[in-house]
């Protein structure tokens, strides 16, 4: 069960109800267990192409003062029950703008005039798809919820089968604070589908922001272009300030370590083959500086960022575990991520030094003065600070567009990096806009998950953003003083 209000998953069982006696936990891969995810069997007895009508799911249940307490919490903070049946998840259906949209699994329940409402009927519609009417496949999974009284289901005795006493019966009010009896009931309807199995996963993709989508896609173009608008005449003033830029920039070991964490963010799920290919491109790129701080880059590649990300989610895991929330990462897999780590990651960097430094550095086209120059006064918005927050406004309307800026300074190794990260400042403050005007999170645990984990993903874009555009910056350097002969 997952809410938006509060960001933390829960168990389906959280509140026993209709708990079966063998639990059976699906296992599953690392990113569903770091997402939350626990798939558990249910008492549902559904076959194929078989209708059902109104069933009785187990024997009625009297909560507990405290289960009930509970379930009106999660009900209040709008809890979502997700289903799965052959790898495809249940979905509600709803009107918008005369168009048939989807939503993600069912609403446990809703309240209304201060009262609390279970959905304890479920009328699930399965759509098959046959091919030569002996194969038949799932290919939609749709679900209706209503909330029943238990007065007003009538059961047959010896047997599972129910009926409701009037078309509109009364709701399932869950009173909290006190026992209540709750009686599980569902349905099931089968109808056929020309939808194949292939594009089974075609409704639940569709989006219904599509004008939004087409407005950023115009908002990046108007802005590429914009950048690409070029001041002639600025560039022949600066003509005689650029050609001086050819400096070592300070703090390169550090440097080096952001563009080769990159890597991981770009390419999570190829992590050993990308971390590999940059630690041998970095080392080159860090052998080409005849500075010596070899060992601080060394392991502050392999610590620093993963560290950093290690200490947040450790931290942030402790408070899960205090709310019982199945988003808890256990500790055979917090191991597991540690072995990972420290087994593999790590020794990875080492090896990308040892043959990164078997491997020639890379050559610049111009000769590296030993006694720095002065760099010319500039204005006040061309100050790190102020240039590093102006930068970032751009790129932050179009999240994939890079803006780097050279400037008459030999720092620019930096200032490529800040400029073109700084749209991560913009990324955090419209984090903190989205918590207060669109969430409605009041708890501390998941207000500190929110920021938590909004810290991660900053982080993540400040170092993707900046390795980009240092990359295109010293690209773009790299050509222009090869082909510029230097006095």
């Amino acid at each position: 069960m997952t809410s938006i209000k509060t960001q933390l998953p829960f168990d389906y069982y959280a509140v026993p109800i209709c708990k079966p006696e063998n639990l059976q936990y699906k296992p599953e891969n690392l990113g569903e267990v770091l997402r939350g995810d626990r798939i558990v069997n249910t008492l549902y007895d559904i076959k194929m192409a078989e209708n059902k009508g109104c069933t009785i799911l187990c024997a009625a249940k009297t909560l507990t003062a405290e289960e009930s307490t509970k379930l009106t919490k999660l009900i209040s903070d709008e809890y979502h029950v997700h289903m799965v049946i052959d790898n495809l998840p249940v979905a509600t259906t709803f009107e918008l703008e005369g168009k048939k949209q989807y939503d993600h699994g069912f609403k446990l329940g809703f309240g209304f005039d201060k009262d609390f409402y279970l959905n304890n009927h479920l009328k699930m519609t399965l759509k098959y798809h046959s091919y030569d009417k002996i194969t038949f496949r799932v290919v939609g999974f749709e679900a209706e919820t209503r909330s029943v009284a238990r007065d007003a289901v009538g059961t047959k005795e010896g047997s599972n089968t129910c009926s409701f006493t009037s078309e509109r019966p009364a709701g399932q009010v869950i009173l909290p604070g006190k026992e209540n009896s709750v009686l599980l009931t569902y349905e099931v309807k089968w109808e056929a589908s020309e939808v194949v199995w292939a594009s089974r996963w075609d409704t639940y993709l569709a989006m219904s922001d599509v004008q939004i989508h087409w407005f950023a896609i115009v908002n990046s173009v108007v802005i590429v272009l914009f950048l690409s608008g070029g001041d002639i005449g600025g560039n022949r003033l600066e003509v005689g300030t650029w050609r001086c830029v050819q400096a070592s920039p300070e703090g390169l070991a550090l440097d080096c370590i952001c563009w080769i964490w990159c890597a991981d963010f770009l390419h999570g799920g190829d992590h050993i083959s990308v971390c590999y290919a940059w630690y041998v491109i970095t080392r080159k790129s860090r052998e080409s500086d005849d500075s010596h701080d070899f060992s601080l880059c060394l392991h502050g590649t392999a610590t620093l960022y993963p560290g950093v990300i290690s200490i947040d989610c450790f931290i942030l895991n402790f408070f899960i575990w205090g709310q019982h929330s199945s988003g808890a990462v256990p500790f055979t897999t917090m191991l597991a991520l540690m072995c990972m780590w420290l087994g593999i990651s790590t020794p990875l960097v080492f090896l990308g030094y040892y043959f990164g430094f078997r491997k020639y550095p890379y050559e610049h086209p111009v000769r590296t003065n030993q006694i720095p120059r002065q760099v010319p006064e500039q204005p006040w918005f061309i100050s790190p600070i102020p240039s590093n927050l102006l930068a970032g406004i751009l790129p932050f309307g179009a999240v994939f567009i890079e803006l780097f800026f050279i400037l008459s300074d030999y720092h620019w190794w930096w200032r490529s990096f800040f400029m073109s990260g700084s749209c991560s400042i913009y990324v955090f403050f419209y984090a903190v806009f989205y918590f207060v005007t669109k969430l409605e999170i009041e708890d501390f645990v998941p207000g500190l998950l929110y920021f938590g984990y909004t810290c991660i993903m900053v982080l993540s874009f400040w170092l993707l953003t900046g390795t980009v555009g240092f990359y295109a910056t010293y690209i773009f350097i790299r050509h222009i003083y090869a082909a510029v002969k230097i006095d």
